[in-house]
């Protein structure tokens, strides 16, 4: 299992590295796989390829530069939405907001991007209280 994939209808399974439904979240021992929750209204069952590899990938790497900069992750949330987005959407832990990111951009672009201007708000003692969007390459908005 990669990460822990929650349905629209509120199931958990893990996930595998090419998008497909593994397991029911029933197995122990894998407590820290990132948490990806679905709101898109994807419902489905075991086998069943719900994401593509690419967007795995990019979850993935979120995931792993965030933590390594010990940035305590919530959730990654796929959005509903009424166009077709290749929106991700990151939670991160005791955080008020959280962070807009485009599957179409590069991962680790934006995860970078993120973690500057966090330490930047940091510095000058300000919290975003809604969003911070890193989806343009080497800019971010926050609100």
């Amino acid at each position: 299992p990669m990460a822990v994939f929650t349905s629209s209808d509120n199931k958990s399974y893990f996930i595998d590295e090419t998008g497909r439904l593994i397991a029911n979240n029933t197995l122990k021992g894998f407590e820290g796989l990132p948490k990806i929750i679905d709101q898109s209204g994807f419902i489905g069952e075991i086998g069943d390829k719900v994401l593509p590899s690419d967007d795995i990938a990019f979850l993935l790497t979120v995931a792993y530069q965030l933590k390594k900069q010990e940035i305590p992750l919530r959730s990654l949330t796929l959005p509903r939405t009424d166009a077709p987005s290749r929106q991700l959407n990151v939670f991160v832990r005791g955080k008020p907001y959280y962070i807009k990111f485009s599957f179409v951009g590069d991962a680790r672009q934006q995860a970078g991007t993120y973690i500057a201007l966090k330490e930047q708000l940091e510095q000058e003692k300000k919290t975003p209280s809604r969003y911070i969007d890193v989806r343009v390459g080497g800019r971010a908005y926050y609100r």
